[in-house]
């Protein structure tokens, strides 16, 4: 009866310790990574001065997958943590705190175009809501401030330049949405593909010299 009693005592020490674990805190995790420790260090103590020899054995076999359990949840609690302070990390303060105004909406500061870090990559999902806001907009001027409104912590590739540009109606907006947008592009070795929308050589003759390219 008592070698029975060890047995399921070892068996529910596995099972409580990933269920416990669960919901708690970090800290009282860690502590309880701890007790289940020293538990189980009882019961081996136990095993080796109550239990038969053929019962030892299949009774530490079991303590010790126990002990394989703790160490694999102890070694994903500190993997998850380090996951989370790379997500928490405070950005970068390089000293701005400020507005840029921009009187003229394809003048993008130099200091911005060389950024290579503005976010995430823009989904097909997004990049058709973006179009759909773009043609609801009745006038040119609305249409451009939409889009400058929508491409911070955003980058697109030319392909999603391409259709942004092709939204507008004259060649002046789609220069000027072009030139916004060059700065978020992640893949400008393609950029040469975005003047195949333009209809007029003076328009892409104005897109470089905006772009440089």
């Amino acid at each position: 009866m008592q070698t029975k009693s060890l047995l399921s005592m070892a068996l529910l020490a596995g099972l409580a310790s990933s269920a416990a674990i669960a919901s708690h805190s970090r800290h009282s995790q860690m502590d309880l990574l701890d007790d289940i420790r020293a538990e189980t260090s009882i019961l081996e103590e136990m095993i080796e001065t109550s239990a038969p020899r053929r019962i030892e054995r299949r009774l530490k076999k079991q303590l010790r997958r126990v002990d394989g359990a703790i160490n694999e949840l102890e070694s994903e609690m500190e993997s998850s943590n380090r996951r989370r302070r790379r997500h928490t990390r405070p950005h970068r303060d390089d000293g701005f705190s400020g507005m840029i105004v921009v009187e003229d909406l394809a003048d993008v500061p130099d200091s911005l175009s060389s950024h290579d870090d503005f976010g995430l990559m823009t989904s097909e999902q997004d990049l058709n809501r973006m179009i759909s806001a773009l043609k609801a907009e009745a006038f040119s001027d609305g249409r451009l401030s939409a889009l400058q409104t929508m491409i911070p912590n955003r980058t697109f590739t030319v392909a999603q330049v391409k259709r942004l540009v092709d939204t507008f109606t004259f060649g002046d907006d789609k220069v000027s949405a072009a030139s916004m947008l060059f700065p978020q592009v992640e893949d400008k070795e393609n950029w040469f593909e975005v003047y195949s929308v333009l209809d007029f050589d003076s328009d892409r003759e104005a897109l470089r010299r905006k772009t440089g390219i």
